[in-house]
């Protein structure tokens, strides 16, 4: 790889392993690399706040015993 300030990242979850490289100040690389893991966990337990409504209408009343 050209340029220096190159950073080397590992992401893992049990036994599963993402290896990545960055060049940048280790400021800036710690910054994108955290960015990467909220997206990854966003991606795994499904965005918050969002909720599917499946509205349903009822021709006739349910009858009551």
């Amino acid at each position: 790889m050209e340029g220096s300030g190159w950073h080397c990242y590992v992401i893992g979850q049990g036994t599963n392993m993402i290896r990545g490289y960055r060049q940048g100040d280790l400021n800036a690389v710690t910054t994108a690399v955290e960015e990467i893991v909220l997206r990854l966990n966003e991606r795994r337990f499904g965005k918050r706040g969002r909720v599917h409504l499946d509205m349903s209408v009822r021709k006739k009343p349910l009858a009551s015993k």
